[in-house]
């Protein structure tokens, strides 16, 4: 295979022995360089693409996915990693983690973990799980992933969107003095709550038409069952108090008619905000998750009109 520097040089050697306009001899022309550059850029890319496939290199990449992994930081967290293995020949090495934070211009390494051996056959897509603990943040940060073998090359990278483990902190300073009320009858968000050490009243036990806060969260429920008889009752009636209702509905059933994913009821300059089973799940491992719930909890105080949907591009 000819050498990709030396097709290079023909290539110029070609252009510089185009006789010039003036006829004081040969040099290399504007011309010339127009003309062929394109096809000089493409012939650098494809002969190093050959030298490299021919050493070996890049047979195996990282598939990226179309949503960044949310996670929170100074704890152990699971990233998922999608590994093709586009060469011939089996991939097998052990694979290190490196964690980078990153800038608009840099990418600085703040630790290294060595996640075990990785094995892939020629043509084959395997999902793989890490087990990575990000470094403590006090706001949402962007780390970057390389996957790193044996040899110290780069098979390919993972960004990651890590966050403080104390984001539904945030719905102690919404609630403010009037207080937080929580109904939570599978204990899926009470839990994370005390963990953080954010104060709220049990509304299982004080009952739900009492509370005379300033947000209420109620649910998420297993079933229909699960819910208390005149359920609906007792939160209109606390809305119509002012207090903002964030409202979860269980799952629904197989033959129920399709609705939005959340709605909202305006009372006063309050809402109930109605949302569907599985727009907040797994609260206590999910960034996104308390982040949807933050959001809904926020529209339940502040209600605004529906609007059509902003389409400039983000960055």
């Amino acid at each position: 295979m000819m050498n990709p520097n030396r097709a290079i040089k023909r290539c110029l050697d070609y252009c510089t022995d185009q006789p010039s306009k003036t006829g004081r001899g040969r040099h290399l022309s504007h011309r010339c360089l127009q003309r062929d550059w394109v096809a000089l850029v493409r012939l650098s890319v494809f002969f190093t693409f050959l030298a490299v496939t021919r050493l070996g290199f890049g047979q195996l990449a990282v598939i990226q996915e179309r949503d960044t992994p949310c996670v929170f930081s100074g704890t152990a967290s699971r990233v998922t990693v999608r590994f093709r293995n586009n060469g011939e020949k089996q991939f097998a090495d052990d694979v290190t983690a490196r964690l980078c934070q990153t800038s608009s211009t840099t990418a600085m390494p703040v630790g290294e973990s060595l996640m075990g051996r990785l094995t892939v056959l020629p043509a084959q897509t395997v999902v793989q799980d890490f087990m990575l603990k990000f470094p403590t943040v006090k706001a949402e940060t962007r780390l970057l992933v390389q996957w790193i073998d044996n040899e110290r090359k780069v098979l390919g990278t993972t960004m990651v969107r890590s966050f403080p483990p104390d984001l539904l902190r945030e719905l102690k300073s919404m609630a403010g003095e009037d207080g937080l009320g929580i109904l939570d009858p599978q204990k899926k968000l009470t839990p994370a709550l005390k963990s953080i050490g954010v104060d709220f009243a049990d509304l299982e036990n004080s009952g739900l038409e009492n509370f005379h806060g300033r947000i209420a969260i109620v649910g998420p429920f297993e079933s229909k069952a699960q819910m208390r008889e005149g359920l609906a009752k007792q939160i209109e009636t606390i809305a119509d108090k002012g207090v903002a209702v964030v409202w979860f509905q269980p799952p629904p059933g197989r033959r129920e008619k399709l609705q939005p994913s959340f709605y909202t009821l305006p009372f006063g300059d309050r809402a109930v905000v109605v949302v569907q089973d599985g727009v907040v799940s797994n609260l206590s491992d999910s960034p996104q998750a308390q982040l949807n719930l933050i959001d809904l909890a926020r529209l339940a105080l502040h209600p605004h009109p529906l609007r059509l949907p902003d389409l400039t591009p983000q960055p």
